[in-house]
């Protein structure tokens, strides 16, 4: 896998890649064509390089130099539309590879079509032999539909549970915006930090108020969802909106009011440079956040140098 990019810059698509869709390059083409992505240059750890190029959908090489072992890929799905918002057909592919071992694993990638160039410039594990059954792309938003193993199958069981999958193009790659099938019993969270959803109402920062901008896509908002943990401490995921963009991280929280922002990771769409500097700011303040109250109809975020407050939209 590639390292994530730095946030809101993608100078990694851009750098090392070269013409990797030889038949897409030069002029942009709308909509990619299934033969562009038939015969691209994908990443993969499959080749030294990181990448692999296909031919006519295939690519078959030894593991190792001398190896009868052979690792090979398959084009298995593809789908185009717009992963960025900046009116340019994209595309999402759906790769099979096999590295001479048991597994078989299907990896989602986005093909980006930028500067009349085409790249595929991230990839995600969908998992170990799944089946895919549809790819499309809905409003930016990729979606799998597959099956996959219920909690705590073995890999060798067959994959017979119905799943929606969907993925978003963030600053960090691909980034799932679905929870996994639940595994843990959530019925007790009404009334806690996951209990709603929350709506940006003011941000304090360290000099005062922070005036808020006209919001271009809806008002700032997040929804924390438990994974894992008990009535003392917990941990899961968060997602939301920061004006413009969709966002994306993980957290931990305790029942005494600590809580801590991760992996915080936003979508590509070109804002007003208001919206977006104040963006930046949110993220940056919740990436720092400390510990939380709750009041009814409240949640009050205390950051590095100032406080958050959302009000319940639920």
């Amino acid at each position: 896998m590639r390292p994530a990019a730095t946030p809101r810059l993608r100078a990694w698509v851009l750098a090392g890649a070269g013409c990797a869709f030889l038949a897409a390059c030069g002029e942009s083409r709308s909509p990619i064509s299934e033969e562009a992505l038939r015969g691209g240059t994908y990443l993969s750890e499959l080749d030294e390089r990181g990448t692999v190029t296909l031919t006519d959908g295939a690519y078959r090489a030894p593991t190792v130099e001398g190896s009868t072992s052979q690792g090979q890929v398959e084009f298995l799905h593809w789908a185009n539309g717009d992963l960025t918002g900046d009116g340019r057909e994209d595309a999402a592919v759906v790769l099979v590879e096999q590295a001479g071992g048991s597994g078989v694993f299907y990896q989602l990638h986005a093909v980006i079509d930028e500067d009349s160039t085409v790249r595929d410039v991230a990839r995600r594990l969908l998992g170990d032999r799944i089946a895919v059954n549809e790819l499309r792309i809905d409003d930016g938003v990729v979606i799998v539909e597959m099956l996959i193993r219920g909690p705590g199958e073995p890999a060798p069981a067959p994959a017979t549970v119905e799943w929606t999958g969907r993925y978003v193009f963030t600053d960090r790659g691909l980034r799932q915006i679905t929870h996994d099938p639940p595994t843990v019993d959530r019925s007790g969270d009404t009334g806690m930090i996951t209990g709603s959803i929350w709506q940006l109402d003011s941000f304090e920062g360290s000099s005062g108020p922070v005036v808020l901008p006209r919001w271009e896509r809806g008002v700032p908002s997040l929804r924390f969802t438990r994974e894992l943990g008990d009535d003392v401490r917990f941990m899961g995921q968060v997602d939301g909106t920061v004006g413009c963009n969709l966002v994306f991280g993980s957290f931990e929280a305790d029942a005494e009011g600590g809580l801590s922002i991760s992996r915080l990771a936003t979508t590509l769409l070109a804002c007003s440079k208001p919206v977006l500097d104040l963006e930046g700011r949110l993220v940056a303040a919740l990436q720092s956040a400390r510990s939380y109250e709750l009041a009814p109809g409240t949640l009050t975020i205390r950051v590095a140098g100032g406080t958050l407050t959302y009000r319940s939209r639920e």
